[in-house]
């Protein structure tokens, strides 16, 4: 049974070490976007379906102690634990990791 309401739910997650201060504008979009690619992939929801704190689809909010936030609409078919499993797993984890390595290792 899918038990978020409205099908939606707010994503909050904390990266240890985000070089904040250190990113140009482009690269914060770029890893933005990244993650909600990333988030929208472990919901099985399209991109545009992650929004950040502001509404902008395809992306994710970065504050600058590293911590992610983000909105995913119309979530169907999966229940909030399952969707907690996912976004829990290790395997999730490593991938945000790898996809924020990726573009700021190749960009820094």
């Amino acid at each position: 049974g899918n038990c978020l309401p409205d099908g939606d739910a707010r994503i909050t997650i904390e990266l240890g070490n985000f070089p904040y201060a250190e990113l140009d504008t482009t690269q914060m979009a770029d890893v933005e976007a990244a993650l909600a690619e990333d988030i929208a992939s472990a919901c099985g929801t399209n991109n545009e379906s992650v929004v950040d704190v502001f509404g902008k689809e395809s992306s994710v909010t970065i504050s600058s102690d590293g911590q992610v936030s983000a909105f995913v609409k119309d979530v169907t078919g999966s229940s909030a634990n399952e969707l907690a499993a996912r976004l829990y797993s290790a395997s999730f984890r490593g991938e945000l990791a790898n996809t924020t390595l990726a573009i700021i290792g190749s960009e820094a």
